[in-house]
């Protein structure tokens, strides 16, 4: 149980109250248990039912409110002068105990009234950016959407198949330049500037080169890693549409 009390020269915690006058940190004298008792009556009212332990705690605290009255008012012994002393340094570390902890007494009443005025109001959570998603389906997919460009180019060459099938065979010997690819991707954004959107077999079908093959298929990964493109494919294993 937490009963909070408010008198002269102290607000805070019962328990901590009682503390402050065993060590004399606050004179007994000053503290009317009336009051206290008074105080304890109107928690009652308020939360309309208490525990045993609650009143046995309670009361358990008052008893040693009491005590610590008594023994303000009986004449201090000759040999509790030492005692006194001893008191009153302790009471001096209770005190900067507390200075301590008010500051985090009040930062929580503060904490908790945010969070109250927050369960009030209600906020429409924006949208979060994050890695762009692309619409193709798994590599396999991607692998076969690139075969079939590089089907329909050979389909659509007709001139020399052979050394065609030769120019394709394994890995490329020359690895375009970043320089390159920097460029094809401002000539398909122009493109997208005019029409809206393009089918990936009408980028590809203006090229006729191995070297620009590869360029122009590596600037259309780079636009859609970044953003500035979004790939769609429609039908499973059919074109893929770009957009911006």
């Amino acid at each position: 149980m937490r009963l909070d009390v408010e008198l002269e020269g102290f607000s805070g915690p019962l328990d901590v109250l009682c503390h402050l006058v065993e060590s004399g940190g606050i004179s007994a004298s000053g503290i009317s248990v009336s009051q206290l008792i008074r105080v304890y009556s109107e928690f009652l009212i308020e939360n309309e039912r208490a525990t045993i332990n609650e009143m046995a705690a309670f009361f358990s605290l008052i008893a040693r409110l009491l005590l610590g009255k008594l023994k303000a008012l009986l004449p201090p012994s000759p040999g509790n002068e030492q005692a006194e002393f001893e008191r009153g340094s302790e009471a001096e570390l209770i005190e900067s105990v507390l200075e301590r902890y008010r500051p985090y007494r009040a930062a929580a009443a503060g904490l908790a009234g945010m969070m109250q005025a927050r369960g009030r109001s209600f906020t429409r959570g924006g949208s979060e950016e994050g890695p762009p998603w692309f619409d193709l389906g798994d590599l396999y997919s991607l692998c076969m959407v690139w075969w079939e460009m590089v089907r329909r180019r050979r389909e659509g060459a007709g001139a020399a198949p052979a050394v065609l099938e030769e120019e394709w065979d394994g890995i490329p010997t020359v690895t375009p330049e970043e320089e390159q690819v920097e460029k094809r991707m401002v000539e398909i954004e122009i493109l997208l500037s005019s029409k809206g959107s393009l089918q990936m077999s009408e980028v590809f079908g203006t090229v006729f080169s191995r070297q620009a093959f590869v360029v122009t298929f590596l600037a259309i990964l780079e636009m859609a890693r970044l953003g500035r493109v979004h790939l769609v494919q429609e039908v499973l294993f059919g074109d893929v549409r770009l957009s911006r």
